[in-house]
């Protein structure tokens, strides 16, 4: 008999024909029935008493073919099986002639080898979608994730799919009911940089990390759509942060003034100019040829801190002495031209 068996759900057996020696005379022989198959299982497969004890042997199920299906009953041990092979013959009557109405019922029984079986769950694997989520291998009825650095259940990681919140080695189990069985344990080693770097009054540059990135706007704290990449060219001047991810963990990193950004020179911007700077309180704000209109004074997180309207003056005095830190500054003359300027309040 040869045997297989991919886990405990289910189990493929199958067999050879026996052959019949001597092949009987025709004449004798009223009838033969299809040849029936009985598969008998042994739960003790590892007590050689107990494979020789009729009394542990039961009967599992019946084919006509050389081959059967069985469902797995035991997990994590050996099952014995064999066939019996049964034949019912009706044959002559000895000492009757071939035209005599006596005949004998015979049933002709025939074992297997004795042939074992490992029964257990398939062990799953764990499939990886980088920087996204880990998988199991196999469907289940049921999963648990584990977390191997501390040999512990994960409170709700029951699905198959499993977002980890942070790096670590990680375990699927499935079957958790009768018959468990846990893969080996996968290692998460993404370490998160929130560093950003500024190239030039263009660009800013996440760290070189495989991590996922994305910009945000740190004025109104929103994410700026397509801004996915370790590199970013703000639109517009501004403050800015990133946020960098690896599966279910982020970190973000601090707000970068980026000021003047794609504006060019023009003759309102080249007769402004503002002292001191850095000053210790009070700024002196001086327009030499153009009406200043309107200034919008901003923090590092696009806060705004004061707001001048409708001034049409060559001159203004910013007061920042309750204040400190960086401050960026937002002119607009008379003519609808804007000009950027950073402060530095000591």
């Amino acid at each position: 008999m040869a045997s297989s068996s991919a886990d405990k759900k289910q189990i493929n057996l199958s067999w050879n024909k026996p052959t019949i020696s001597p092949k009987p005379s025709k004449s004798y022989f009223k009838y033969r029935s299809q040849t029936h198959y009985y598969v008998w299982q042994n739960d003790s497969a590892d007590n050689i008493r107990a494979i020789g004890d009729s009394q542990k042997w039961y009967l599992r199920d019946s084919t006509t073919t050389l081959n059967i299906s069985l469902v797995g009953n035991m997990c994590g041990d050996y099952g014995a099986f064999r066939v019996e092979a049964r034949d019912t013959v009706i044959t002559i009557k000895q000492g009757y002639g071939l035209n005599s109405d006596k005949f004998d019922t015979l049933v002709f029984s025939t074992f297997s080898l004795l042939d074992s079986v490992y029964m257990r769950n398939n062990i799953p694997t764990i499939n990886h979608d980088p920087l996204n989520s880990i998988r199991s291998s196999i469907t289940s009825s049921s999963y648990q994730w584990y977390n191997c650095n501390t040999n512990t259940a994960i409170s709700g990681a029951t699905n198959r799919v499993f977002i980890p919140t942070a790096p670590g080695n990680y375990q699927v189990e499935i079957g958790t009911g009768s018959c468990p069985s846990k893969s080996t344990c996968f290692a998460i080693t993404t370490l998160l940089n929130d560093s950003v770097t500024q190239i030039d009054n263009q660009t800013l540059l996440g760290a070189n990390v495989n991590q996922k990135f994305q910009w945000i706007d740190c004025r109104t704290d929103t994410l700026i759509p397509g801004a996915t990449n370790r590199e970013f060219i703000p639109s517009d001047t501004g403050y800015y942060a990133l946020v960098v991810s690896a599966y279910g963990y982020k970190d973000t990193s601090r707000c970068v003034p980026m000021i003047a950004i794609g504006i060019l020179e023009n003759q309102f911007e080249k007769g402004l100019s503002i002292f001191p700077n850095p000053a210790n309180g009070v700024f002196k704000l001086k327009s030499d040829k153009q009406r200043i209109q309107s200034v919008r004074v901003t923090n590092i997180k696009g806060q705004l801190v004061q707001d001048f309207e409708s001034l049409r003056a060559f001159e203004l005095e910013i007061d920042l002495e309750n204040a400190k830190g960086v401050f960026l500054l937002e002119i607009i003359n008379e003519n609808g031209h804007r000009s950027f300027q950073k402060l530095i309040k000591q």
